[in-house]
């Protein structure tokens, strides 16, 4: 483990060199062990190898089918190059298998919400707030993708809610003048434009 342990922290130095060594020795100890393969395909990303990214990926997948770190590695590489069916297919397995991990729920929302499909990203949304009640930034993200896909009533309440969290906000109370002018009621922003 602890070679683990050094060859990530050499890999996040850049010190791609003494990480291989590190991997290396570890493959020696542990062949089949998923978690090196992990480590193999984010020195090989760092470096710009992405296709020897995505061979130790599918590696540590075929080591370990249903272990969730690898397959969510994969989604992200995927959604990294921008192929985004691909990583949504490879993260969705994830969470199907793991609904209660607010991890892969956040992995999940991010994906989705790269790919812009919100038709994802709010069930997952939903589903973090109930795991995480109150959570700011995931109030946020809802409150976006909802005014996006059209859900303005919901949006707006999300916004409500977080400028009584946040008086002063200045991003969120931008956003509710612009909620008001775009439905044409200007004489709602008042408020919000003299606070600003």
């Amino acid at each position: 483990l602890k070679l683990l342990v050094s060859a990530r922290k050499q890999i996040t130095d850049g010190d791609l060199r003494e990480a291989a060594l590190s991997l290396n020795k570890a493959q020696k100890i542990w062949p089949n062990d998923a978690r090196v393969f992990i480590l193999a395909a984010q020195m090989a990303e760092k470096s710009g190898n992405i296709e020897g990214a995505f061979t130790a990926l599918r590696r540590a997948v075929a080591l370990a089918p249903t272990y969730g770190p690898s397959q969510m590695e994969l989604a992200l590489l995927h959604s990294r190059q921008g192929q985004h069916d691909e990583a949504i297919t490879a993260a969705d397995a994830v969470h199907l298998r793991e609904p209660n991990n607010i991890i892969v729920l956040g992995h999940m929302i991010d994906i989705a919400r790269k790919a812009n499909r919100y038709d994802l990203s709010i069930p997952a949304l939903r589903r973090a707030l109930e795991l995480v009640p109150g959570d700011q930034m995931l109030m946020r993200y809802l409150g976006s993708d909802l005014q996006v896909t059209g859900h303005t009533d919901e949006a707006l309440e999300i916004l409500n809610q977080l400028i009584e969290l946040n008086p002063k906000d200045e991003g969120l109370l931008i956003a509710r003048v612009r909620h008001y002018f775009k439905e044409e009621k200007p004489s709602l922003a008042l408020r919000d434009t003299n606070t600003l």
